[in-house]
């Protein structure tokens, strides 16, 4: 089965991606990642952050930082580690902060629509929700730390899981 994946993955993405995906006894993540996209994401990640940031700043939006910025900020963190995992691609402990980093990260950037939420009902008024403005905002965002504690967990699962698969 990995044989016809590996035939496949060269055929469409050519040989300098394939042989990168030959050796499955590499480290935790049994290839290695790759370089440029690591850098690419880094820095798309890093340009929409500092735009938050300015962005709160400036409209002295502050739930901005703990919701957008701080999503901004984990998946810089995660795709840091990532991008050294590229060239140490056996090291376990970038492996563990990409991980976990990456798969919290979204959680607060989910707030955001909360928010948003909140004062769009605000907005157009109260007679056209089902709940209070600020009930919405209580109840999703009680919802959004149970799931950031599951996944939370969930990453530290996959690492422990990394560790052992390594040892």
């Amino acid at each position: 089965m990995h044989a016809s994946l590996t035939s496949v993955a060269s055929s469409l993405l050519g040989e300098h991606c394939a042989r990168e995906t030959v050796d499955t006894d590499i480290g935790p993540y049994d290839y290695v990642p790759t370089r440029w996209v690591c850098i690419t994401f880094i820095s798309l990640f890093a340009i929409s952050t500092a735009a938050h940031a300015v962005q709160a700043t400036w409209f002295r939006i502050w739930w901005l930082f703990p919701t957008a910025v701080f999503c901004g900020v984990s998946e810089l963190v995660g795709w840091g580690a990532r991008l050294y995992s590229s060239g140490d691609p056996s090291a376990l402990t970038p492996f563990e902060i990409q991980i976990s980093a990456t798969i919290i990260a979204p959680t607060p950037l989910i707030a955001v629509n909360f928010i948003i939420l909140e004062f769009i009902i605000k907005t157009l008024g109260a007679r056209y929700s089902r709940l209070s403005p600020r009930m919405y905002m209580v109840l999703f965002l009680t919802i959004d730390v149970i799931s950031l504690s599951i996944q939370g967990a969930g990453g530290g699962i996959a690492g422990t899981a990394a560790e052992i698969y390594i040892i």
